[in-house]
């Protein structure tokens, strides 16, 4: 009788961890770079964003931005790879545009109180946000860009997302 408890638990704790993985919606994003003239002056990247998952997004399903009420917030996640050791690691949000970017404020800019530090080169890393969305942001869409840098590392993804009431 007890090894079919342990069946029905291991069967049950194995639903929970798969449900909570397709909970985890992976997003489109784009490099920084992708628009840029390659002639620029510009910090090379020496950094990779393998995926990014936004929770909740189910518009992600549909290849569209995600939509997010303001007030409400989600859980961003983050799987990069650095090209160089790192001992510490500044990440922010910003909103994008053709003329400035404009800092996301009041996020903690220490990126290694979610990842763990110091990263390893070429080791895989997840950096995990809970991003706070203001009740006060225009509804609209948006370009988020996201960086993660430190002396000798950058990484920077953008991805669109749409806030709502």
């Amino acid at each position: 009788m007890a090894l079919k408890w342990r069946n029905i638990l291991a069967v049950t704790l194995a639903a929970l961890v798969l449900a909570g993985i397709a909970c985890a919606e992976v997003v489109e994003f784009r490099s920084c770079d992708e628009n840029i003239d390659d002639e620029a002056d510009l910090p090379q990247r020496n950094c990779s964003v393998k995926a990014l998952r936004i929770t909740p997004c189910p518009e992600s399903a549909e290849g569209k931005p995600c939509k997010i009420k303001r007030g409400d917030s989600v859980e961003l996640a983050v799987d990069f790879t650095p090209d160089q050791p790192v001992s510490e690691l500044s990440g922010r949000a910003y909103w994008t545009n053709q003329l400035v970017d404009l800092p996301l404020l009041g996020m903690d800019t220490n990126a290694c109180n979610y990842t763990a530090c110091p990263l390893q080169p070429n080791k895989m890393q997840t950096y995990t946000y809970k991003l706070e969305i203001s009740p006060f942001f225009p509804i609209r869409a948006y370009d988020v860009k996201w960086k993660l840098w430190s002396e000798n590392t950058e990484c920077c993804f953008i991805t669109a997302i749409k806030l709502v009431r």
